[in-house]
């Protein structure tokens, strides 16, 4: 995430702010995803991986969604578009 998108991100006082900023892809740091999770609407995870790494290290974060990079075609759950969207991989 730029520098400038950080602090928009940081001055949003709720995540329905944050669902109305442009849409972009962008990366966010653990210690900006924390506060995210923690508050009223946290965004909805997706634990981006191949079913080996999901074996390996099957602990994630609490409530994400699993979604399978080995799977052809790629299968993704049917998201809300109100919600923000966090995609992580470990």
């Amino acid at each position: 995430m730029s520098l400038y998108g950080a602090r928009q991100l940081l001055a949003c006082r709720t995540l329905r702010e944050i669902a109305t900023m442009p849409m972009a892809l962008s990366t966010l740091s653990p210690a900006l995803l924390k506060p995210l999770l923690e508050g009223k609407e946290p965004p909805l995870l997706l634990d981006v991986r191949r079913r080996g790494s999901f074996t390996e290290l099957p602990e994630g974060l609490p409530g994400a969604i699993p979604v399978y990079l080995d799977d052809d075609p790629i299968l993704l759950p049917d998201l809300s578009r109100s919600q923000p969207i966090v995609a992580y991989c470990l």
